[in-house]
C-alpha cells in the first residue's frame, strides 16, 4: 500500500506534465470531487414515496429489484477472469 506522501508526490509529478488544457481540466473534476451531494440535497427527496399509490410502489419496488440482479449478472461475467 502506498503512502499518502507517496501518492501526493507521484500526483504531483503526473500534474506537473500537463499541459495548460489538461490542468483547467484537472481542476474543474477537483471542483466537482469537493462539491459532492449534500445532506441537504438527499434530504429534498423525503417524502417523494407518499404520492405514488400502493400498485404503483409495488411494481416499481420489484422492477428495481430485477434490475439489480440484471447488473449483477452483467457486472460478475464483465468482471469474471477465464
Amino acid at each position: 500500500m502506498i503512502s499518502a506522501t507517496q501518492l501526493k508526490k507521484r500526483l504531483k509529478a503526473r500534474i506537473d506534465g500537463l499541459s495548460d488544457e489538461k490542468l483547467r481540466d484537472m481542476e474543474k473534476f477537483m471542483e466537482s470531487l469537493e462539491s459532492g451531494p449534500k445532506k441537504g440535497d438527499l434530504l429534498s427527496f423525503a417524502g417523494s414515496w407518499q404520492a405514488l399509490d400502493d400498485e404503483t410502489f409495488k411494481e416499481f419496488t420489484i422492477s428495481l429489484e430485477n434490475r439489480r440482479k440484471t447488473n449483477r449478472v452483467k457486472f460478475l461475467d464483465e468482471t469474471s477472469f477465464d
